[in-house]
C-alpha cells in the first residue's frame, strides 16, 4: 500500500510554523496560484494542497475562488484584506509595547505611523485580552535614547523608490565637509545635489541609513576592493527634498544587505580598505559583556579543543573580528579604556595610540 505524502518533514510542526506557511500561501494567492504550484512549494499532495488553500483563506477571513480549468486553473482569495491578521494573546502585548516605545525615539517621525498603529490596535482586542494588556502595559518599558532621525516624508520617498526601483534625487552634505557650528543657512548652501539608486535601508546608531549606488554627484573612490565598494551609505536625516525620478534601475542578484553590513563595524563600510583580522585582548570584566553580546557577526573568542575559554598569560580573553577600516572599531576600543588591548594589526594599534596622544594634549 503506497504511503501518503506528508506536508512536512520529520516530526510534528509547531503552530507558528503552520501559520507562517499559511501567511506565505496567502501572499501567493493574491496574484493567483495553480494547484501544482502549491504542491511544489509546500511539498504536499493534491488533497493537502486544497486543504492548505482553504485554511489560508479561512485565516484571512475570506473564501477560496477559482477560475479556468484543468492544470491551468487558478485559485485566489476573494476580497483579500492584506492587513487582516489574527494574533494570539501572547503575541499582542510584545507587539503593542514594541510599537509604542520604539518608533518615536529610534526612528523619529519616519515611523510615526507605527506609533499610531499601537494606539488603534487595543480597540480591536476582545475584552479579556484588553484587560490583561491594560494591567501590565504600563509596567513594561523598552528604553531607547531619543534621536533626531529622518523626517517621515524623506523616509517614505526612499522606501517607495526602493519598492519601485526608481533613482532618487536629493540634496546632501557630508559631515566632514561642514563645520559643526555652521548655521542652518550655511549648511543648506553647502549641500550638493545627488542622484543615486537606493538599494536598501537599515537602522543603526540611532539613525536610518540608505545604501545606494551614486549615479551623479557621488564621491569617487580611487581604489576599490570588491563590487560592494561602488556603494555608499547616506544618512536619511541629512537628505533634503528627496524625490523619486522616472529613471528605473535593477538591483543585481549578488547584492545582499547582510554581506554589505558585515564588513563594517557599525555603520560605515570602508570600501577602499581591505578586510583585516583584528585581534584584541579583553580584561575579564569586559569579556563577560562580550560573551553575552554580539558586537560583530565575525567575532570569535579563543578557546581550547573542548570549547573552554583559553586566557592569555596575563589573564586576558583574546577575541578576533574581521572588518574593513579602523575608524569605528578604534573608538569602541577607546571606550573600553584599560580593559582592552589591541594586539594586531599594527595599523589599529598606532591609530589608538595616536588618539590617546591627542587626548593627552587636549587635557593639557
Amino acid at each position: 500500500m503506497p504511503t501518503r505524502r506528508r506536508s512536512t518533514r520529520g516530526t510534528r510542526r509547531t503552530q507558528a510554523e503552520i501559520r507562517k506557511d499559511l501567511v506565505a500561501l496567502q501572499r501567493m494567492m493574491r496574484d493567483g496560484v495553480t494547484l501544482e504550484q502549491v504542491k511544489i512549494r509546500f511539498r504536499v499532495g493534491r488533497s493537502r494542497a486544497i486543504e492548505l488553500m482553504n485554511e489560508a483563506t479561512e485565516l484571512a477571513g475570506t473564501e477560496l475562488v477559482s477560475s479556468g480549468r484543468g492544470k491551468t486553473r487558478v485559485y485566489r482569495c476573494a476580497d483579500v484584506d492584506p492587513f487582516k491578521i489574527e494574533l494570539h494573546e501572547s503575541e499582542v502585548l510584545p507587539a503593542l509595547v514594541l510599537l509604542r516605545d520604539a518608533p518615536s525615539p529610534l526612528f523619529g517621525s519616519a515611523m510615526g505611523s507605527a506609533a499610531r498603529l499601537s494606539e488603534r490596535l487595543p480597540a480591536a482586542l476582545d475584552a479579556s485580552t484588553a484587560k490583561r494588556v491594560r494591567a501590565v502595559a504600563k509596567r513594561i518599558r523598552l528604553r531607547f535614547q531619543p534621536t533626531q532621525s529622518a523626517p517621515e516624508d524623506a523616509f517614505s520617498v526612499v522606501v517607495n523608490a526602493i519598492a519601485d526601483n526608481r533613482v532618487i534625487r536629493f540634496a546632501y552634505a557630508n559631515a566632514d565637509s561642514l563645520p559643526t557650528l555652521a548655521t542652518r543657512v550655511e549648511r543648506e548652501r553647502a549641500m550638493t545635489t545627488r542622484e543615486a539608486e537606493p538599494w536598501a535601508v537599515f537602522f543603526a546608531k540611532r539613525h536610518l541609513y540608505v545604501i545606494a549606488r551614486p549615479v551623479r554627484g557621488g564621491s569617487r573612490q580611487t581604489t576599490t576592493v570588491d563590487r560592494y565598494s561602488m556603494l555608499r551609505t547616506f544618512k536619511i536625516s541629512r537628505m533634503r527634498t528627496p524625490r523619486a525620478t522616472e529613471r528605473p534601475f535593477t538591483i543585481p542578484r549578488w547584492f545582499d544587505l547582510d554581506t554589505y553590513l558585515a564588513d563594517s563595524w557599525e555603520v560605515v563600510r570602508f570600501g577602499s580598505k581591505p578586510k583585516s583580522r583584528v585581534v584584541i585582548d579583553l580584561a575579564p570584566r569586559a569579556a563577560e559583556n562580550l560573551l553575552d553580546t554580539t558586537w560583530h557577526p565575525s567575532q570569535q573568542v579563543m578557546t581550547d579543543a573542548r570549547g573552554r575559554i583559553l586566557p592569555t598569560e596575563d589573564g586576558m580573553v583574546r577575541v578576533t573580528f574581521r572588518v574593513r577600516g579602523f575608524d569605528e572599531i578604534k573608538y569602541w576600543v577607546l571606550g573600553l579604556g584599560a580593559l582592552a588591548r589591541v594586539v594586531k594589526p599594527e595599523g589599529l594599534r598606532r591609530a589608538v595610540l595616536d588618539e590617546l596622544e591627542r587626548m593627552r594634549h587636549t587635557y593639557q
